[in-house]
This record gives C-alpha cells, structure tokens and sequence, in this order.
C-alpha cells in the first residue's frame, strides 16, 4: 500500500513539474492603443488595438553607437531601431527609424493594407540597447 502511495505521488509530483515547464516562458499577448507610447522589447510583439489586434508591431533589432551620457566624443552616432508591421490580413513592412544625440524623436509614415500608420521612435534604452519607446497613430487613406 505504501508503494502504490509513494509512486502516486510520485507520478503527481512528475505531472505538475512537466505542466509547469512547458508553460513557463509564454506570456499572453502584449496589447497597446494607437496614439499611446509603449515600451517594445527586442523580439516582444504588441497587438494594436487592444480588442482588434489589427497590428501586430515588433522590435527586430537595435543598432546603438550613441556617444554615452557625460562623455565627449568625436562623434554623436545614433540609434537605430528596425521594427516590423504586420496588418491581420498578414501584409507586413519594416521599417527603420534613429535617433541621434540631437533628435528627441524620429518618425516615418507607414502605407500597410489602405491605412497610413505613423510609427515614432522616441527613445532607445542606452544601457542594454534591449528595448525602445514607440507610439504609432493610424490614419485613414
């Protein structure tokens, strides 16, 4: 009795440490409003809007040779941040935006299925170069 108690447990132990490891690491979809900033982490996707999911935006890479805070250089260099649009209907473009020292933000205007989406860099995290601040704003062809 005491050996079908112990590999019952056993086998319940084995079962939850399985189940637990094959969902660790996924996360629920990210979702962000248009004409809101949010933070975008390298290969993090975010479903815009939040009850459409229309847009699905990522940060495919980050390029950063920015001179550092309190340091003089010979030159500035500049952030550069590739980030991809996907429509639902599976259209999809990347595009690249920087920021040097003197910028604040970049933008470009983005045509993806009948609709202009203007994405705006406004920041790329200078420690890790890992993550950006974006802001897209939709507007009707």
């Amino acid at each position: 009795m005491k050996n079908i108690l112990k590999l019952s447990l056993l086998t319940v132990g084995a079962t939850i440490c399985f189940t637990s490891q094959s969902y660790k690491g996924r996360e629920l979809d990210k979702t962000a409003s248009f004409n809101t900033p949010f933070e975008l982490k390298l290969d993090e996707k975010v479903f815009l809007p939040k009850a459409k999911k229309e847009l699905e935006v990522s940060l495919v890479t980050i390029n950063d040779n920015r001179c550092p805070e309190n340091v003089q250089c010979l030159t500035a260099g500049k952030a550069i941040a590739e980030i991809k649009l996907v429509s639902k209907e599976g259209s999809e473009i990347v595009t690249k935006l920087e920021l040097n020292q003197a910028s604040a933000a970049d933008t470009i205007t983005v045509p993806l299925n009948k609709t202009n989406y203007s994405v705006i860099l406004s920041e790329v995290d200078r420690l890790y170069a890992n993550k950006a601040k974006i802001l897209i704003k939709k507007q009707a062809i």
